[in-house]
């Protein structure tokens, strides 16, 4: 009885734990998505910061299957890209330059090629955790949206290398949620009207909601 219970239990994981994504008879994906994007440069960081500002974004994604580990993927994101001083930082640095606030309207295109590991390989193709990574390039636009001429928000456009990871639960053939976690390293370190240090970088997670067709 115990191992019929067993068999029982270990094949309604295996029901549970596979469907079917994103393939060669599913080959293109769509998501609308939404989340956060942190600022990382000479002004400071608020990544992984939870008592930090809140700077949102929403945006689509798109993608095509090329092969059992390999998607081509584009992504387009729109939202808030700022810092601000903690209530405890200083005014003023070492070297005499006050730390400044800055927000602005952060516009992203992001073309991308991700790496599956539910690829027959690693994983099932079938499988319903399905992680990755991914690697791009990216071209941005940055705004002084809220407070025009009052923003240390550098405006103009700016590359940015990309990468990162995500892991997409597969509801069924069709639809999924997918978590992502995204970095950008910007071209330039004049995002926030300061050079000191390293070119301004971005940190992105979001929630899309998708389906395979």
């Amino acid at each position: 009885m115990k191992k019929l219970c067993f068999l029982l239990l270990l094949n309604l994981f295996l029901i549970a734990s596979t469907t079917n994504s994103q393939t060669i008879q599913n080959k293109n994906y769509f998501a609308v998505s939404g989340g956060s994007e942190g600022y990382k440069g000479d002004l400071g960081s608020v990544w992984f910061k939870l008592d930090e500002e809140w700077y949102g974004f929403a945006g689509i994604n798109y993608s095509r299957y090329i092969n059992k580990s390999i998607d081509m993927a584009g992504a387009f994101t729109f939202g808030d890209y700022g810092h601000c001083r903690e209530a405890d930082e200083p005014v003023l640095r070492s070297d005499g330059t006050e730390i400044l606030n800055m927000l602005g309207r952060l516009s992203s295109l992001r073309i991308s090629s991700n790496y599956k590991f539910a690829n027959g390989y690693l994983l099932k193709e079938q499988a319903r955790f399905a992680p990755y990574v991914f690697a791009g390039v990216g071209i941005n636009h940055l705004s002084e949206y809220w407070w025009h001429n009052k923003t240390r928000a550098n405006t103009g456009y700016f590359g940015s290398l990309n990468a990162g990871l995500g892991v997409r639960y597969n509801f069924n053939s069709k639809f999924s949620l997918t978590y992502s976690l995204g970095f950008a390293y910007f071209s330039t370190d004049k995002l926030d009207k300061r050079i000191a240090g390293t070119n301004d970088m971005l940190m992105q997670y979001a929630l899309q909601l998708g389906f395979n067709f």
